[in-house]
């Protein structure tokens, strides 16, 4: 095996050794962020934007479930580069989104809240 192909080897199996605690973790931090700004953010908008995150983790875990039986040559390593790449692009755009309406006007302690679990 190249060196390239050794490189992207060992990056896919880097970025899969770590979904369980990535997508745990960030399922604990959405929790806790629905926990603190159910009072002050419409339940409709918190509770729309937890559940995608939650059906993401799902979707990351299933994944890494799957691609965890399979041998990770080259190209099997660049399929789960590729998935690991939408699956960060789908939280950066279910965090960003958030920033819609996790900024709560006049709540400051809420917004620096929000930077924080960032």
């Amino acid at each position: 095996m190249r060196f390239d192909e050794t490189l992207v080897r060992e990056q896919a199996l880097f970025l899969h050794r770590t979904v369980p605690t990535a997508a745990g973790g960030g399922i604990i931090v959405a929790g806790l962020i629905l926990a603190v700004f159910n009072p002050v953010v419409p339940r409709l908008y918190l509770y729309a934007w937890f559940a995608a995150y939650v059906a993401l983790g799902i979707v990351r875990m299933i994944g890494w479930v799957r691609f965890r039986r399979a041998e990770f040559d080259v190209a099997t390593s660049r399929r789960w580069l590729k998935q690991a790449t939408w699956a960060a692009l789908l939280a950066g755009v279910i965090w960003g989104s958030g920033s819609l309406f996790l900024f709560p006007e006049g709540e400051i302690v809420y917004q620096f809240t929000f930077l924080f679990a960032l």
